[in-house]
């Protein structure tokens, strides 16, 4: 049996966050981590990589019916 690599998959495995415009959200992560912005990134896909580490990072997808949480919610008051 092949192993992923050699049918052509990459094995990553990092956290991805949902987000209406993933460059802006991009932009505010990149700067709070003092990451940089990965030049494989577009409008649908960002990821974040580490200075001098390129094996480490975050990603964030286009998710267009995105809707943030609230807290708390209004629903359910304690």
């Amino acid at each position: 049996m092949k192993s992923m690599a050699e049918l052509g998959f990459v094995k990553a495995l990092t956290p991805v966050l949902d987000a209406p415009d993933p460059t802006e959200l991009a932009r505010f992560y990149a700067e709070f981590l003092g990451w940089e912005i990965s030049e494989h990134s577009d409008p649908t896909w960002a990821m974040l990589v580490p200075p001098g580490k390129k094996r480490s990072f975050l990603s964030i997808q286009l998710e267009p019916l995105y809707v943030a949480p609230t807290w708390p919610s209004a629903a359910e008051h304690q």
